[in-house]
This record gives C-alpha cells, sequence and structure tokens, in this order.
C-alpha cells in the first residue's frame, strides 16, 4: 500500500477556494498511490490571532502558563485538521482527522516550545486500512503527563519530518512559493527557482536562519538524508532537497523570521544554558567573556530568563555565504558603502566564520535586500558565494 505524507502550512489553507485546491491535490494523488498521511498547520492566520487576543491580557513566563498556553494555543490546528477531513468527506474521499494526544504524538514537557520524542504510528496505520485520507494536527503533541504541548514556531514541520521518518515515507512540504528560490520572489521579481539542492549546500543556509523548514526538523531530516520536495499549492514547480547538485545563489524563500539583538555582562554561560534549555536560536554572538552581544531568534521575547540588556527588537539579517569568496571583508566593504549610500541604516555588520551578517531593521529589509541582491548578481558566479536573507516576522508561527 503506498503511502506518502503532505504538509501544508497555513497559506495554503487560508480561505475556500484554497481548501479546495488541497482537495483537488488529493483526488490527483489518490489517482496515482493508495494512502495520503496530510499534516496541516492552523488556516492562515490563525496562530498570530490566537496569540494576539491574549498577548495583552496574560504574560507567558512560568512554567504552569505556558502549559495553559499550550492548550490554548493547539485549537487552530485542530480547527484546521478537522476542517479539511469534513472538506474531503464532502467531495466523497474517506478521511478522518488525529490529534496529537490521539495517536498519540509524545513529547517532552517544554510548553510552546517541546520536541518529538516518539509518535505511535500503529495507530495510523489502523486508520489507513479504513480511510483512504489521514490527517493529523500539526504543531501540537501530548507530554507523559498528558498536557497538550506545542512544538514552536513551525512546529508543524516537526511533526510530518518526524512521522516521514518514523514510517519510511517521501515527504511534500506546500507553501505559497513553488519552492527555494535565488531570492525571495515577493521581493525580488527576477528570482528564479533552484530545482534541486543538496543538504550540504542548505546547511549554512539554515545555521544562518533561513525559514524555509523548522531548524529542528532539518536537523532531523539532513541526518537520515530524507527527500523532500518543496513545492507551492499550485504544484507547477518545487525544489527537491536531497543528493548533490550544483553551487546555486539563494536567498530565503518568502517565509519570514525575526531576531533580536541582546547584550549579556553577568553570567554568560547560565544565559546560553537558559537559550539551549528552551530552543531559541543563537544565530552569531561576539565578544568576549565579560561582555558579549547576541543575535537570537525573537521567540526569546515569550521567556523570562536571566538578566539581559535588549538592544534592539525588530531586526532582520541578511548573510552573504562566503565560504568561496577568496576576499570576504573585500565584499564586506563593498556591500557596507552601498548600504551607507543608500541611507540604509546598518545596526550591525560582522564576520562570522564564512558568513558576511548584516542586521538591519525590519522596516528597510527589503530596500537592503534589493541592494544586496544586484551587488550579488554582478559580482559573483554560481561557484563564488550564496545568499540568503532572514525575514522578520514578528508572531510566532505554526
Amino acid at each position: 500500500m503506498r503511502t506518502i505524507v503532505k504538509k501544508f502550512g497555513g497559506s495554503t489553507l487560508e480561505s475556500i477556494k484554497d481548501l479546495r485546491n488541497v482537495v483537488s491535490i488529493v483526488q490527483e494523488y489518490l489517482a496515482k498511490i493508495d494512502r495520503i498521511i496530510i499534516v496541516v498547520s492552523a488556516r492562515g492566520r490563525t496562530t498570530d490571532q490566537l496569540i494576539l487576543n491574549v498577548s495583552d491580557l496574560i504574560s507567558i513566563d512560568t512554567y504552569e502558563t505556558r502549559r495553559e498556553y499550550d492548550k490554548y494555543l493547539a485549537v487552530g490546528e485542530q480547527e484546521s485538521a478537522s476542517t479539511m477531513s469534513l472538506m474531503l468527506l464532502q467531495n466523497n474521499i474517506r478521511a478522518i482527522s488525529l490529534l496529537g494526544w490521539q495517536i498519540p504524538i509524545v513529547t517532552d514537557d517544554n510548553y510552546t516550545n517541546a520536541s518529538i520524542e516518539d509518535i505511535d504510528v500503529s495507530s495510523i496505520y489502523r486508520y489507513l486500512e479504513e480511510y483512504h485520507v489521514v490527517i493529523i494536527a500539526g504543531f501540537q503533541g501530548m507530554c507523559r503527563n498528558f498536557h497538550i504541548t506545542t512544538l514552536g514556531r513551525n512546529g508543524s514541520d516537526m511533526t510530518a519530518i518526524f512521522l516521514s521518518l518514523k514510517m519510511g515515507l517521501e515527504c511534500y512540504i506546500y507553501s505559497d512559493v513553488n519552492g527555494i528560490y535565488t531570492a525571495d520572489p515577493k521581493i525580488i521579481c527576477s528570482a528564479e527557482i533552484c530545482t534541486k539542492m543538496s543538504y550540504d549546500e542548505m546547511l549554512p543556509m539554515v545555521a544562518s536562519g533561513l525559514n524555509v523548514l523548522n531548524y529542528r526538523a532539518f536537523d532531523m531530516a539532513y541526518q537520515h538524508n530524507l527527500t523532500l520536495r518543496f513545492m507551492s499549492k499550485d504544484c507547477k514547480q518545487y525544489t527537491k532537497l536531497a543528493g548533490e547538485s550544483k553551487k546555486v545563489k539563494v536567498i530565503s524563500p518568502s517565509l519570514k523570521e525575526s531576531c533580536v539583538l541582546l547584550k549579556v555582562n553577568d553570567s554568560i554561560s547560565e544565559y546560553i544554558k537558559f537559550l539551549s534549555d528552551n530552543k531559541i536560536r543563537i544565530f552569531f554572538t561576539t565578544g568576549h567573556m565579560g561582555e558579549m552581544i547576541l543575535v537570537v531568534d525573537s521567540s526569546f521575547l515569550k521567556y523570562k530568563g536571566p538578566k539581559c540588556t535588549i538592544i534592539q527588537k525588530d531586526l532582520s539579517m541578511i548573510t552573504i555565504l562566503a565560504g568561496f569568496l577568496s576576499d570576504p571583508m573585500h565584499h564586506m566593504e563593498d556591500v557596507m558603502y552601498i548600504l551607507s549610500s543608500q541611507k540604509i541604516n546598518l545596526v550591525m555588520h560582522i564576520t562570522y566564520g564564512d558568513r558576511l551578517i548584516f542586521v538591519v531593521s525590519r522596516d528597510e529589509l527589503h530596500k537592503a535586500l534589493k541592494y544586496v541582491y544586484e551587488y550579488a548578481q554582478q559580482t559573483f558566479d554560481s561557484t563564488d558565494a550564496s545568499i540568503e536573507e532572514v525575514n522578520c516576522f514578528s508572531p510566532a508561527h505554526s
């Protein structure tokens, strides 16, 4: 019985038209294969709205409040899964939706940013005997204390990847773009799709913050060399992630991620441990043991940790992967001059490993990216470097 996993992001489920399009995709694939497992995110900006609804009412800064917050946030995927199941049933496709606790998807108890420990796929196999499509609510699970947990931003990717690996199935990731482009196609009209990439090529971009896939999900897929296909709801083109491919210049697709600039003076090791324990991404650090500057993911703002100074929020990074450049500092100076001449405020710049990193405000990201992209197109050939963008987007995304 041939089965595949398809993960649909929130933007592919937002409207009635989008839902009908997913039904069409399912009908098309069921003509070729036996069964489909669908993992869904919350529809559209549902999770963002849920966060906004209570942002001024409560502070999510204790173990207990995060536990209750997860029960609240998980309703977006529940609505999405049941709606998708109803749509398929309406079109005479035998379908059933399952929530994380029903399977169960077992996680640790790191509420709001939990990690999957195991998925009991035996229940899924049983449902596949009876139903053509099993729809699983992504982003959520259940800890061993029987409380609902959520997996953090883009956590539905974790659900899909873990499930694909556990069941040995192909995985398709659907979003609002056709795949991985040479630039964000919503910003750079001339951006071209990369039809194939290797994990080794994508790894440094993910390390710099590329948000096409949850970074923990990417790490799992990378370790097991899982073949992934990134495609849009119109299914016209896609990027295949696996094996070998030529070096390409890449800026992230349209998925966005924000960052925060911090300064830590005391107990730096304690602060690094706090970030690690809460799975908050550190994009780079600079300084010494008496004072350290960090750029971290904006999910940091949800937690109450050791004392630090928030220098600036609502920031974005543009990263040039400079491992193949003969004189990276020369290119650093060129880009700094271009941004300065266009009156773009460069909050910070740094050479970090094989990366040239430029930190700008969220408001100036699109303008800055266009100039960096133009410079790259004029300066680098396909063997020189890759370029990638980390956009900024404040609310957490499932």
